[in-house]
């Protein structure tokens, strides 16, 4: 089963649901917004620039555009089953931010273990967009990539 599937809440109030985790959390620095289909949630949290990224649907994929059983959707069905994704998906951006903090504050896991994926390098992309790729090679060639120099810089 889909999260939050069939939700009525908006993503207004879904983003300020996130905003107020974060406050409630001690997180600083709130910002979200969206750029064509992609949606940014960032914020501070213990030193740390922290960034989740979601890629909204297509408005004109089929998924929209016809029924579960294939028949064409009116132009107004086909904006309100969209409307009702992006919807879903704020909701469970929200739960996944406030799973993380209760997570750390609950002391299952750290922070760092909770956010790394997400946290902000200076050079503007996340852990994840500097490993993912390197992960997915190394399961394919069964070849560990080097992440780090050794202990003492070196490079065995």
């Amino acid at each position: 089963m889909t999260y939050a599937k069939g939700t009525t809440v908006s993503r207004s109030k879904s983003r300020a649901e996130i905003e107020a985790t974060l406050e409630r959390f001690g997180c600083e620095g709130f910002m979200s917004g969206q750029d064509g289909r992609t949606a940014v949630t960032a914020f501070k949290a213990r030193g740390r620039q922290i960034m989740f990224r979601m890629t909204m649907p297509d408005p004109d994929d089929a998924f929209f555009r016809l029924t579960p059983t294939g028949k064409a959707r009116s132009a107004p069905s086909a904006t309100e089953a969209y409307e009702q994704e992006v919807r879903r998906m704020w909701r469970a951006m929200a739960m996944s931010i406030k799973a993380k903090l209760v997570s750390v504050e609950d002391g299952i896991e750290t922070f760092e273990q909770a956010f790394m994926a997400h946290v902000v390098m200076p050079d503007g992309l996340t852990i994840s967009d500097h490993v993912s790729e390197r992960i997915a090679v190394a399961y394919e060639t069964g070849d560990m990539p080097r992440l780090l120099p050794g202990p003492k810089g070196d490079e065995t």
